[in-house]
C-alpha cells in the first residue's frame, strides 16, 4: 500500500471517528432543526442574500457603503434573535474549532516527521 493510499484510509477513519463527536451530532441536529424551521431558514437565506452581495462587491473592488455595512450587521444581529439560529451558528463554531484543532494536530504529525 502507497503512503497516499494509507493517508486517505487513514482520513476514512478520522471521518468515522469525528462522526461519533458530540460537536459533530449537535451541529448535525442544529442544522437539522434550521432546515426545518421556516423562519430561521427565511433569516438565513436573506442573510446570505446580502453576504453574497457584499462579496460580489469587494470581488469586484466596489466600496461597500456604511449603510450596507449596517444593514448586513443588522440582519446578522437580526438572525442571531432567532433561537433556532443561534443554536444552529454556535454548533457549527464549535464543530469548525474542533476541525481546525484536528487540522493543527495532522500538522504537528507532518512537521514531526520533518524533523526526522
Amino acid at each position: 500500500m502507497s503512503a497516499i493510499d494509507k493517508a486517505f484510509e487513514m482520513c476514512v477513519e478520522l471521518g468515522k471517528t469525528i462522526s461519533q463527536t458530540e460537536e459533530y451530532k449537535r451541529f448535525k441536529e442544529s442544522e437539522y432543526k434550521l432546515l426545518h424551521d421556516q423562519e430561521a431558514r427565511s433569516l438565513i437565506e436573506n442573510l446570505q442574500v446580502l453576504q453574497v452581495e457584499h462579496q460580489k462587491k469587494k470581488l469586484t473592488g466596489m466600496e461597500i457603503t456604511e449603510e450596507e455595512e449596517k444593514k448586513l450587521k443588522d440582519m446578522e444581529r437580526l438572525a442571531l434573535m432567532n433561537p433556532t439560529v443561534k443554536v444552529s451558528h454556535y454548533c457549527n463554531s464549535k464543530f469548525q474549532e474542533l476541525m481546525q484543532d484536528i487540522s493543527k494536530k495532522i500538522k504537528e504529525g507532518i512537521t514531526s516527521e520533518e524533523k526526522k
